[in-house]
């Protein structure tokens, strides 16, 4: 019994200690397809995503941008939020086009897809979280 009761708690303990790393500093990659790749560097603080992120990529845009409606849903870990890198208007109630980004976080990484206004997968997303 005393081992059965030890597995049971080192079984919770392990549970408890994987869960995801949510809050931190993100690198991301990406791309639109075909084969127009990004980077973006974000930051999430007591589960809120900074309203901008920093964007470049290999056409020379580097810059900050809006990040809007950030949603994350603890029971599944997955999470949305919206973004159009290539708007002049960064402002989230003018934001016009905007990607939406639906994605799965891991313990300490997530993957996403990027969809355009009519639902169709335009990239993709990948990030690990960076913070120590």
């Amino acid at each position: 019994m005393k081992r059965l009761s030890f597995f049971v708690m080192l079984l919770i303990t392990m549970l408890y200690g994987c869960g995801i790393q949510l809050d931190g500093n993100w690198d991301v990659s990406g791309e639109f397809f075909p084969g127009d790749p990004f980077a973006i560097t974000l930051k999430i603080e007591d589960g809120q995503m900074a309203p901008t992120v920093h964007y470049s990529d290999l056409k020379g845009v580097d810059r900050d941008i809006a990040i809007c409606d950030f949603h994350f849903d603890e029971d599944t870990q997955r999470f949305s939020f919206s973004f159009n890198p290539f708007s002049k208007q960064q402002d989230c109630n003018t934001l016009h086009q905007a990607f939406l980004v639906d994605g799965q976080f891991g313990y300490a990484s997530f993957t996403a897809t990027i969809k355009d206004a009519n639902g169709a997968i335009v990239g993709r997303l990948r990030g690990i979280n960076k913070t120590d």
